[in-house]
């Protein structure tokens, strides 16, 4: 009985997985987003298996434990075999919750009682809870480590990155940049937070290193101070803002003090660059740092002009600190002029030659799932921009479909994390997209959304359709393509939206 008793154990800490997955998406946080999972995806599932367990448990006790032990296998392995964009990741923190999770999942299995399903995602809360006090020490110390290890560096010089958008496609053009003259290291992929980025300095060896280049992400306000704290720039760069994260910031003002606060968090003596194609930017007036910055407007530190945009990339010429020389890159859209001018005037400042940065910057790769260009095996075009996020992000995607011949497609996901504001967001997108593209593929919560937007604009009502996964949006668009036609892939949901 006792052995019994431990694989019931067992197999409900499998069926919290799906849960764990999402908890850990969510950050650790059981805010609105772990609770939008619990209301949609998990209880449907919990409900109706919990109804089938409490049939058999009353009418058919006799075989009821049977019943019971494959439900609870069916559950387990509905996370095992299903696909997902962002698999759970065992990580220390998550081996931790995990154990604590199955001591009580030891309690509940004494139970055998079959509302257990519902009480799944309620032990993960439970058991996140009680973690929670260990989890702020060990966070506290990894942090500390962190904080010491690059004082011990003293030469070392910090770039932090942030802003709405382009954090990470600036952060690879500067390390791109940089490397050709100094040793240079950056925080890998999306690694945006106080623990991505501690684990990065914790694991890299600073011997010889002239430059650690830091993107910076927050979702909160003091979220920026707080990784200012950790890693104190020298210099200071801010992409752009956005109406981003809306519902946690509230409104753009609060998006836009938090970003400020690398500039409160650069050294004194360091240096801040603004991307002024930005207009919330332009506004922006610093005091008690050396300012730069960039962009379309002649008075700006570096300005670029004579753009030239199509599907083949993006070229201009950069007049900047007495020098004038031209770019040109195979990325594409309207906006990577802007980001090119930017890291050419990082990289005049700290030093580089106009010819090292026109080497570094026309040999750039695409950023992955970051207006990713792709040539399918049928000849045609796939634009990858799945790991896009906002609304500036979005009308420059769109805009790129101009650069193409072919039919136009877009599969779209809209924009989340906007709070109240989210509904009207994705109107205005879908309003913007009715004259961008031939054919609408909406897949998600926010598909009714865009579809009024792009009825009120006249879009052929004929040509939308709402899909239940990205799967079948693709097999939709397959239909109607041919050679030389586009597919643009805008703000795939994570897993945690979906």
């Amino acid at each position: 009985m006792i052995v019994q008793k431990f694989v019931f154990s067992f197999l409900y800490l499998l069926c919290s997985l799906k849960a764990n997955s999402f908890l850990q998406l969510n950050g650790y946080k059981t805010d609105n987003g772990f609770w939008r999972y619990l209301k949609t995806d998990f209880s449907a599932f919990a409900i109706v298996f919990c109804a089938v367990d409490v049939v058999f448990f009353v009418v058919f006790n006799g075989i009821w434990l049977h019943v019971h032990l494959v439900l609870s296998l069916i559950l387990a392995l509905w996370y095992i075999v299903e696909p997902k964009k962002t698999p759970l990741r065992y990580t220390w923190r998550m081996k931790r919750l995990l154990i604590a999770e199955w001591v009580f999942f030891v309690m509940v299995s004494f139970l055998f009682s079959p509302v257990v399903f519902l009480l799944v995602p309620l032990v993960v809360l439970l058991a996140n809870q009680t973690n929670a006090p260990m989890e702020l020490c060990i966070k506290a110390g990894f942090l500390q480590k962190a904080k010491m290890k690059l004082k011990s560096y003293p030469s070392l010089k910090i770039i932090g990155i942030t802003g709405s958008y382009a954090k990470t496609s600036v952060k690879d053009a500067i390390y791109q940049m940089l490397s050709q003259k100094y040793k240079v290291i950056k925080t890998p992929d999306s690694f945006n937070t106080p623990m991505g980025i501690a684990k990065t300095i914790n694991l890299s060896d600073f011997d010889g290193v002239d430059f650690f280049i830091c993107e910076m992400g927050a979702r909160r306000v003091g979220e920026i101070k707080e990784l200012c704290d950790i890693v104190s720039p020298d210099i200071s760069i801010i992409t752009g803002i956005s109406p981003q994260h809306l519902a946690t910031f509230k409104n753009v003002q609060n998006v836009l003090n938090t970003k400020l606060e690398i500039v409160e968090g650069t050294k004194k003596d360091g240096i801040v660059f603004l991307n002024d194609d930005c207009s919330y930017l332009q506004k922006v007036e610093i005091k008690n740092r050396t300012v730069f910055r960039s962009g379309s407007r002649c008075n700006c530190d570096a300005f670029c002009y004579n753009k030239k945009i199509n599907k083949d990339g993006c070229g201009c010429t950069i007049l900047s600190q007495g020098h004038i020389f031209a770019l040109k890159t195979k990325l594409i859209g309207a906006h990577v002029c802007s980001n090119l001018c930017l890291c050419s005037l990082v990289g005049l400042i700290l030093g580089l030659k106009p010819q090292e940065i026109s080497s570094a910057l026309n040999n750039l790769e695409f950023s992955p799932h970051r207006l990713e260009l792709l040539r399918a095996k049928n000849g045609m075009y796939i634009i990858d921009d799945s790991y896009n996020a906002n609304i500036n992000g979005v009308k420059n995607a769109l805009d790129s479909l101009a650069f193409f011949e072919g039919k136009k497609f877009v599969i779209m996901s809209g924009v989340v994390d906007c709070g109240k504001s989210q509904q009207q967001i994705n109107c205005e997108i879908g309003e913007y997209m009715a004259t961008k593209c031939d054919f609408a593929l909406l897949v998600g919560i926010n598909s009714n959304s865009i579809k009024a937007g792009l009825l009120q604009k006249g879009f052929c009502e004929d040509k939308i359709f709402c899909c239940q996964s990205v799967k079948e949006a693709v097999d939709v668009a397959n239909r109607y393509t041919c050679c030389d036609d586009i597919v643009l892939f805008c703000n795939d949901l994570p897993d945690n939206i979906v």
